[in-house]
């Protein structure tokens, strides 16, 4: 059901989340999320210098998260290209490739799984999942995609 129609409005903020599964060659599976923040009107933030054009990103960012069939988190990757204050940048450093390799605790850990069970939730229903794995897998040979009705 669509929403009802809104009062008069204009535009003045814009955030776009892009995700991405994709199955790798070595059987793993690469989620990628991609988040851009916009605004209509220009603004100024000293932390990036000065003036922000309207439609210049306020926060432009990169996440690259790998699972297994199991959906355990074998390795992540963050970038910040673009952030309204100057710490904004550090935020990328809690998703390094040696910060992966052991167990993740804190938001970092979260914010991962979230974005992993955007794409790939076991909890969907399995005709969404080819042969129950994860979302993003390629159906097997054969598969339907379909729950059997054995």
């Amino acid at each position: 059901m669509p929403l009802s129609p809104p009062a008069e409005r204009h535009l003045t903020h814009l955030r776009d989340i892009v995700l991405r599964g994709y199955e790798r060659a070595d059987g793993l599976f690469d989620i990628e999320a991609h988040i851009r923040d916009t605004k209509t009107l220009g603004l100024h933030l000293p932390d990036r210098g000065g003036w922000i054009e309207p439609g210049e990103p306020l926060h432009d960012m990169w996440l690259r998260v790998t699972i297994d069939e199991d959906m355990t988190i074998r390795g992540c990757e963050a970038v910040t290209e673009q952030g309204p204050f100057s710490i904004c940048q550090d935020g990328a450093r809690h998703f390094d490739p040696a910060s992966c390799a052991k167990p993740m605790r804190g938001s970092a850990a979260s914010t991962a799984a979230r974005i992993c069970a955007s794409c790939c939730s076991r909890s969907a229903p399995p005709h969404t999942r080819p042969s129950g794995r994860c979302a993003c897998a390629a159906p097997r040979p054969g598969a339907t995609g379909l729950p059997s009705r054995a």
